[in-house]
Order: C-alpha cells, then sequence, then structure tokens
C-alpha cells in the first residue's frame, strides 16, 4: 500500500496542539508540522491543504506574525497578528476574516508559523519577499473586504427577495 492509498485520520485539535506543547516543553527549538483545517486563513492557507511548519514562541508576537493560539474557550486557532498593544494585549484577525480578537494572557500564545508548504513550494515567512507583500496587503485591505462583504450579501439578498416575488406573481399567472 502507497502512501496515497492510506486512509486518511484526522485526529482532534486538542491532541495535536498538546502534542505540540509538549513537543516544545522538550525541545524549545522543536519544529512542529501541521496540516491545516479551516478556511479562516484563505488565501494563505487551504483547508486540509496545506503545511504550517511552527516553532515555540520565545518572545513576544510581532505585527503580521501567524500565531498558533487558544481561545478562551479552549478552541485553538491559527491567526494573524494584526496589533499588538501596549498593555501586552495581542489583536489577531484570520486572512479570510474582518472581525478582531483580542488576546491578553500570553500563556494563550503557543507557537508562530516560521515556513508553510503549499504543494511542491516552502514559503518562509521571515524571507520570501512575496509574502512581505502579502501580508501587508491583506492586514491593510481588511476594512475594504468588510465593506464588500456587506454590499454582496445586500445585492445577493434583494435578488432573493426580487426572485421570490417574480415567482409569486408567475404562480398566480399560471393558474
Amino acid at each position: 500500500m502507497n502512501a496515497s492509498e492510506r486512509p486518511l485520520v484526522l485526529a482532534p485539535s486538542d491532541a495535536l496542539f498538546a502534542l505540540a506543547r509538549e513537543a516544545f516543553e522538550r525541545d524549545p527549538d522543536a519544529v512542529v508540522a501541521l496540516t491545516t483545517s479551516g478556511t479562516s486563513m484563505k488565501p494563505m492557507l487551504r483547508d486540509r491543504k496545506d503545511v504550517v511548519y511552527l516553532t515555540k514562541l520565545a518572545a513576544p508576537p510581532k505585527k503580521y506574525d501567524v500565531v498558533l493560539f487558544q481561545r478562551d474557550s479552549g478552541a485553538y486557532v491559527l491567526h494573524r497578528v494584526v496589533r499588538v498593544e501596549p498593555d501586552g494585549g495581542v489583536v489577531f484577525c484570520g486572512d479570510n476574516q474582518t472581525t478582531l480578537e483580542r488576546v491578553s494572557n500570553p500563556d494563550l500564545l503557543i507557537a508562530v508559523v516560521r515556513s508553510f508548504k503549499r504543494g511542491n513550494f516552502q514559503i518562509d515567512c521571515r524571507k520570501s519577499v512575496f509574502y512581505f507583500f502579502y501580508v501587508r496587503i491583506r492586514t491593510k485591505t481588511r476594512l475594504i473586504r468588510k465593506i464588500a462583504r456587506g454590499l454582496t450579501r445586500r445585492i445577493r439578498r434583494a435578488i432573493q427577495k426580487r426572485s421570490k416575488i417574480v415567482g409569486f406573481n408567475e404562480n398566480l399567472e399560471g393558474k
């Protein structure tokens, strides 16, 4: 049985991240590779297709870092740092999201993405020129994306409303 024929086994994220924490405790220089899941970091990271390489967060994160952290609810999230506040709080947002999220407890910050693999390409988050420009454009256009999503939602609702009215009139005429 070759690798492509092996069944895919998905481990719960809680178990995977507990193993990552353990690996970082044993060896602070460890690199943990994980396949991403979810769409909050699209288009940079694709659901169940891309692999991220995490290293222990030894210092406070910097703006534009992608950090693995645990929410107060217990859920684990991989989002981009949008702002580091003077009191030490860190504000995050997924690349495919527009809502900001603040984490004030540094114990909830676990690891930082140093590179990621997309297909046959490995992109180093510290050295790639393409990545340098991507993160700046993506974080600066959050407000534009929020407005565009709102307009799209309104247009979609208006079209649905209109199609229901037209459909209702056509049903009356057909009788």
